[in-house]
Formats: structure tokens, sequence, C-alpha cells
């Protein structure tokens, strides 16, 4: 079984429940609060800080598109929209870490299945660039605030496709695709408590 296919099978139904959050469905109507936005830009940047840092290292330092890394982006949108310097304190984003840090002692194959749902952001990027930035009163054009969900637009699914093929193809053990097939999993888990989080912390503000 390839890996795409193991990603597929341990997302479950975390991707719809994502959808299904209050904070998702805000951001594919257009209509997220410039504050919880802001959040979910932080909250993005450790887990983009952590797992980029992987593409130094096997396996994914065969990874050689320019376009993979993101998180200088979530920096510039966040200075552009004058974001907040507090940190925003969650418990599931120091939890997913050192999860993901335990497996690595068995498998590096773990970040890979980390970078797939990232990666698998960046098309979803490609439908919410024009709700944000009608959400947050902004032109569609680069070094405004909305370069991470513009770089989804930027090269057609190029990025994402060269990243499912790496995926096919990939010549795992046993051992690796299940190390693989928990970061996908676990990922997930936390971007949805996360959408969780901010969608209870924006009722809250009601």
């Amino acid at each position: 079984m390839s890996l795409l296919h193991r990603a597929r099978t341990a997302s479950g139904d975390l991707h719809r429940r994502i959808e299904n959050t209050p904070l998702a469905q805000q951001l594919a109507r257009g209509t997220v609060e410039r504050d919880t936005y802001l959040r979910l830009l932080e909250v993005l940047l450790p887990i983009h800080t952590a797992v980029e840092a992987q593409l130094a290292h096997p396996p994914l330092n065969v990874l050689t598109n320019p376009n993979l890394p993101r998180r200088s982006l979530l920096i510039a949108d966040r200075a552009a929209l004058a974001a907040p310097a507090e940190p925003f304190e969650s418990e599931h984003l120091s939890a997913w870490q050192e999860a993901l840090q335990e497996e690595e002692a068995v498998s590096p194959w773990v970040w890979a299945g980390a970078l797939y749902v990232l990666e698998g952001s960046r098309m979803g990027s490609r439908m919410l660039a024009k709700t944000v930035a009608a959400a947050l009163q902004l032109p569609l054009q680069p070094g405004l605030g909305l370069d991470y969900h513009l770089a989804g637009l930027s090269d057609g699914g190029q990025t994402w496709q060269e990243f499912k093929a790496f995926l096919e193809n990939a010549p795992v053990t046993a051992s690796e695709s299940d190390s693989f097939a928990r970061g996908v999993g676990r990922t997930f888990q936390v971007m949805f408590d996360v959408y969780e989080e901010l969608s209870g912390a924006t009722a809250a503000r009601s």
C-alpha cells in the first residue's frame, strides 16, 4: 500500500470534521473575524516551523521544490496585518509536537505525514484566498496579508502533485509506513483541535 493511500486512510473523518467547524465555515463564507484569523496564523506558525525544519533531513531532504516552505509567508502576513505580539497558548500544539518527536525515534517518516496535511491545506488555500480577502476587506494582491493563501494559487497545484508523486513512489518499510500514517492522523487531529479551540474563542466574544 502506497503512502498516499495510507494518508487517505489515516485521515479518517477528521478532514470532514475540520471543514464542519464554525471557524472553517467562516473562512469559507468570508465572515471570519480579523482577530480570529490572526490567531489562526499564529497557530499555524509553530506547526510549519516544526515540519519545515525537517526538510533538511531524510526522508524529506530529497524534496527540492522551493515553494514547499511557507513559514516565511505566515510571518509576512502577520506583519502586514499588524498581528499582536503575544503568543496564543494551546496545549494541543505542545502535545502534537511532543508526540511527533517521540514517533521520530521510530521513524522520521512521521514528519512526511505531517507535511502531507500541510500540503493538502495549500490546495484548500486556492479556494480560501478570495473569501479571506473579502473577510479582511483586502484586495487579492501580494504583500497585504494574504501571501500564505496566494501561494496555493501561484503554481497551479504543481507543488502538491510533486509531493503526491513522492509519496506514491516512496520505498518504505511497514514500520516507516505506520509512522507516516501516525503523522497524518496526529496532525489532522491537532488541526481539528485548534480549529475547535478558535471557534470557541470566537463564540465567547460574541
